[in-house]
């Protein structure tokens, strides 16, 4: 986690991969990171689009099948 952390303070623009808006938001974006199996979000939102406050942290489950 800490180094996406350290690409989005130093990098003019990052990928959806690691920091992206969630949709049906009002501005709450994601932190994205992943080791192995494990993938982990922090939520937050950007203050004047300069500065990422990180407000949640959670690692995330897998993801539900939706296919019936």
């Amino acid at each position: 986690m800490g180094w996406v952390l350290q690409l989005i303070k130093e990098l003019p623009a990052v990928s959806g991969e690691y920091f992206k808006k969630l949709q049906n938001t009002d501005d709450i974006g994601e932190v994205r990171a992943k080791l192995g199996n494990n993938a982990f979000r922090l939520l937050g939102f950007l203050d004047d689009g300069l500065l990422v406050i990180l407000t949640n942290g959670f690692a995330k489950k897998k993801s539900k099948n939706t296919s019936v």
